[in-house]
């Protein structure tokens, strides 16, 4: 079974220093990512998924030297990913429990997020006096998607078993959407943090790392969703001991950590809503039951 992968990166980087005390860094990151991919096993030949992620990066860093004690960084990033995921077979799904498996399951849309733009930027003011260093910082984070999501729209036949034994389904579903619109949703995610930390020599031998980071984020977009999510205090200590001197070192650390929502999840929230697509599931009970191969 064919299960090819074709990768390419690109990488640039541009350091100016602008005075003895300044220095700009630019940098761009480049993916072009293609993956045909036939799992084989009871999936028959043809059928399976056709990734596709194409990423860019652009990152300006402006670094200053303010005194001898004081070191100033800000970063501004702008990211484009587009990630979809296709059918291979773009026919109706048909499953054969035990025997075979072929057809489209993701849909006529696919499944990804194309285009996903993600916008940032941060401040990092860094000072050292004595046996401390201490960091201190802020930055926010923009991310928009658009999303279309269909699952089985192209229907699916469901068998007991081989066609010899079961000729005809037992079940058929199909995802239904009164528009494109209620296929598509285009979440906005709305997020800030700010962090304060201290490294301490507290003897020869001994470093202490305490600090704490406080994030925050908005999800909009989204109908039937609009939860802000504030609870992220997050306090971190770690220590550094070398008993003995030289290289032997031990390290202990424990912390709070918090991440961003993924937006899939959220997304279904308007995607699964009343106005958006709908499963539908027949048996072969009902008149409603559509005539294989039909859908």
């Amino acid at each position: 079974m064919p299960d090819d992968q074709d990768e390419h990166l690109a990488f640039l980087k541009i350091d100016h220093r602008v005075s003895t005390n300044d220095l700009v860094s630019m940098r761009y990151n480049g993916q072009w990512f293609r993956w045909h991919n036939e799992p084989g096993g009871l999936w028959l030949p043809g059928s399976g998924v056709q990734y596709r992620n194409d990423v860019h990066t652009g990152l300006i860093t402006a670094t200053q030297l303010v005194s001898t004690h004081i070191l100033n960084q800000a970063r501004v990033q702008f990211a484009r990913d587009s990630d979809l995921r296709t059918d291979l077979n773009r026919s109706v799904h048909i499953s054969r429990a035990g025997y075979s498996l072929e057809g489209a399951t993701l849909g006529p849309f696919g499944f990804g997020a194309t285009p996903e733009d993600t916008y940032e930027g941060a401040d990092t003011l860094s000072h050292a006096d004595g046996g401390h260093a201490f960091k201190l910082g802020t930055g926010f984070k923009i991310v928009r998607a658009h999303n279309e999501s269909l699952p089985l729209g192209g229907g699916a036949y469901y068998f007991a078993g081989s066609p010899a034994s079961f000729p005809q389904p037992f079940a058929f579903a199909q995802g239904l959407a009164a528009s494109a619109d209620a296929a598509t949703v285009d979440p906005l995610s709305i997020s800030s943090f700010a962090f304060v930390q201290d490294e301490w020599r507290a003897a020869p031998r001994l470093t202490v790392n305490y600090g704490v980071r406080y994030d925050i984020e908005r999800v909009k977009g989204v109908s039937g969703y609009g939860a802000s999510d504030r609870n992220n205090l997050q306090p971190r200590l770690s220590t550094t001991i070398a008993p003995f001197g030289g290289a032997f070192a031990l390290r202990a650390g424990i912390g709070l950590y918090t991440q961003q929502h993924l937006l899939h999840y959220i997304n279904r929230v308007q995607l699964e809503g009343t106005q958006g697509t709908a499963l539908i599931t027949l048996t072969s009970a009902s008149p409603l039951m559509p005539t294989y191969p039909r859908t």
